[in-house]
């Protein structure tokens, strides 16, 4: 879970509304497999949005890297309408995994997970 914040943009959209067109996620992994995402999140309007299932995979041009690109309305979501001063929920799984869970007990398989936001200013 991390909250975007307004706060964490550039000084220059600070006190002006973003509007999330694109998001990428990236994931470094110990593992070659590729797997799966979903991301939870609370609109503007206060309502609570899951996105279906969304396939990271491993990407050479990308240092081998897992990746997805997330475009506004992929996969059951609409990111206009994400509200960056609330909580984000990515829970990523194996392909292969039955559930969510494995990762939450061995951790050390994800080194890093990055997501990249592309937004305009209101």
């Amino acid at each position: 879970t991390f909250t975007p914040a307004r706060s964490r943009f550039p000084f220059f959209a600070r006190d002006r509304a973003v509007t999330v067109m694109r998001m990428d996620v990236l994931a470094r992994s110990t593992a070659t497999a590729s797997y799966h995402l979903r991301m939870g999140y609370t609109s503007t309007d206060e309502d609570t949005v899951d996105s279906s299932q969304i396939l990271l995979s491993q990407v050479s041009a990308y240092g081998d890297l897992h990746r997805t690109a997330i475009d506004t309305t992929d996969a059951g979501l609409n990111l206009e309408e994400l509200d960056v001063d609330r909580p984000v929920t990515l829970r990523l799984k194996r392909n292969t995994a039955a559930d969510y869970t494995a990762l939450a007990t061995q951790p050390d398989e994800l080194e890093d997970v990055m997501v990249v936001l592309h937004y305009r200013l209101g």
